[in-house]
């Protein structure tokens, strides 16, 4: 089992025992995490993890990988502690790493 299924395989086990949970209604997103630490899918503002989404509008602040799709809405916003992919571009206020 590869380390990203074993992770997944734990999230899914940590959301079924009500250990995580989703993000809230406000968040455009799913975030699977115990605080800020996890897996983000969709816009959620805040993620110490991996955030994976196609276009960034409320990016706060993410530490570790971020990963978009498309460019992000202006005026790009957030601050991305670590490794910022995107196609074509990405961006965010401030890149750090």
């Amino acid at each position: 089992m590869s380390r990203l299924e074993l992770a997944l395989c734990t999230g899914a086990a940590l959301l079924a025992l009500g250990l995580i949970s989703p993000a809230t209604a406000q968040e455009p997103g799913v975030k699977l995490a115990i605080g800020d630490f996890g897996i983000g899918i969709g816009d959620v503002p805040r993620l110490d993890g991996l955030r994976l989404n196609f276009r960034d509008r409320h990016l706060v602040k993410v530490r570790g990988i971020n990963a978009t799709v498309w460019t992000p809405f202006e005026p790009s916003r957030g601050v991305v502690h670590g490794i910022a992919l995107g196609l074509p571009v990405t961006g965010a206020r401030e890149i750090k790493g």
